[in-house]
């Protein structure tokens, strides 16, 4: 590290201990070196471990089978290069590109027993393929003198998924016979977030945030299904009295989307909340 061009090179070990005692060893590193005055570009690469206990997994997804105890995802290379700038004044943005190689990844679909009438009863299986992410976005911010500021990014995933586990059949993939035929079930292929905060008067701050995800799979009864595109629009205020008490106001989903984040659990079409915040 010196003036313009910071680098790191390192590796994580890691030790897990399932069904047998394994050490894990991966990529440590990061690059940032300086284009001209205002821009930056960058290269980060890990890895790691993420043990999959089952109280860990309910936190990402409450539905899950808790009779099959889902295996542990070790990351191999998480790969992620962009350029970042500020080329002018409020004016930033991001574009980047990744991959990630994920052994035991985890994925998410509903049980389809063949004894469980329609072959549904109403839990989540862990589907743990090996999956290759490939992906590219991009990110614009825009802040004028603090009255306003809005944020825009979109961001593509392409998933290549391969399946060597002979618990095929517990972990909610009956049918899968050829790597082609799966989906990254439960992950969109492309998601976009826009926001908006105008602040009118110094302690009053009004936020307008879209989020979309699209092109999320699930697998049911030996089909893949295509699900519907999730659209949420959120209103927030909020009033500042000092730094240390607020009030707030929250309105969600305002589009009345009846939509499903999980196939077959349905995300409230509405909900709204208000209450006070206090800054220590």
């Amino acid at each position: 590290e010196h003036d313009k061009l910071k680098l790191l090179l390192g590796m994580n070990l890691m030790i897990v201990s399932q069904d047998e005692t394994d050490v894990f060893v991966s990529p440590n590193g990061k690059l940032d070196g300086p284009i001209a005055n205002w821009s930056l570009f960058y290269i980060n690469l890990g890895g790691g471990i993420e043990s999959n206990t089952m109280y860990q997994v309910s936190g990402l997804n409450r539905y899950i089978n808790p009779a099959f105890t889902p295996d542990a995802s070790r990351t191999w290379a998480d790969l992620k290069l962009g350029i970042r700038s500020s080329a002018a004044a409020g004016l930033w943005f991001d574009i980047f590109a990744g991959y990630k190689y994920t052994e035991s990844d985890i994925l998410y679909n509903p049980s389809s027993y063949d004894w469980i009438d329609k072959g549904f009863n109403n839990v989540s299986m862990a589907f743990q393929p090996t999956t290759q992410r490939l992906q590219v976005g991009a990110t614009l911010k825009y802040d004028y003198r603090h009255i306003f500021d809005f944020y825009l990014k979109g961001v593509y995933n392409h998933y290549n998924l391969k399946y060597l586990d002979t618990w095929k059949n517990l972990y909610g993939a009956q049918g899968l016979d050829k790597d082609d035929d799966m989906e990254a079930y439960g992950r969109p292929a492309f998601t976009f977030d826009a926001g908006l905060n105008i602040r009118p008067l110094k302690p009053l701050t009004l936020s307008l945030d879209y989020s979309m995800a699209s092109g999320i799979y699930a697998y049911l009864n030996a089909e893949n299904i295509k699900m519907d595109a999730i659209h949420d629009l959120r209103l927030r205020a909020s009033w500042k009295y000092n730094d240390m008490f607020g009030v707030y106001a929250q309105f969600n989903n305002l589009l009345f989307q009846k939509q499903e984040m999980f196939y077959g659990y349905p995300l409230q079409p509405f909900s709204a909340m208000a209450g006070f915040s206090v800054t220590f």
